[in-house]
C-alpha cells in the first residue's frame, strides 16, 4: 500500500507546474542585469507519464513570465 501512494504522489507531483517568485540578491552584479527576471525551468522527466504538451506549456508559462 505504501508503494501505491508513494507512486501516486509522485504522479500528483509530476503533474502541476509550481511558479514560485523570488528576489535574489547578487553581490558585484553588473548595473546592466540589475532587475532582470530569470525563468528556471527544473526537473522535466519527459516520457510516459510526463507529455511533450505538459512540458510545452511550462515553457509557454515561463516565457509568459518575459524573462529578460
Amino acid at each position: 500500500m505504501a508503494t501505491g501512494l508513494a507512486a501516486a504522489y509522485g504522479r500528483w507531483a509530476a503533474s502541476r507546474i509550481l511558479i514560485r517568485r523570488t528576489t535574489v540578491a547578487v553581490p558585484h552584479l553588473s548595473a546592466g542585469f540589475a532587475g532582470k527576471t530569470v525563468a528556471v525551468l527544473a526537473d522535466f522527466h519527459h516520457g510516459p507519464y510526463v507529455s511533450i504538451a505538459f512540458v510545452r506549456e511550462a515553457v509557454r508559462l515561463a516565457n509568459a513570465l518575459a524573462p529578460w
